[in-house]
């Protein structure tokens, strides 16, 4: 979401990670089902630890340049919905 709108030359590292990994949000394109959540094929863990390198090396990239007020706050919200999750993992 952030490194789409703001980065021009940003490269997806995969074309079908935005579906796969979108279960919430409909503005940003089709997501899977919550009931068929359960039975779509994933990734393996080293495929999606280079997902995240992938992404991080452009965030930092990103954000080490001049920001916008924009970009700061979208930032912020990603990383209290990030947040978010590691707490349920904590009390669910």
């Amino acid at each position: 979401m952030v490194l789409k709108k703001f980065k021009d030359d940003y490269q997806e590292f995969h074309p079908d990670f935005a579906f796969l990994f979108n279960s919430y949000y409909q503005s940003v394109g089709d997501r899977t089902l919550r009931s068929d959540r359960g039975s779509i094929t994933r990734p393996g863990v080293q495929e999606v630890y280079a997902y995240r390198k992938h992404v991080d090396q452009h965030m930092e990239t990103l954000l080490e340049a001049e920001t916008s007020h924009e970009l700061d706050q979208l930032v912020t919200l990603g990383l209290n919905h990030e947040e978010q999750h590691q707490e349920l993992l904590i009390t669910d």
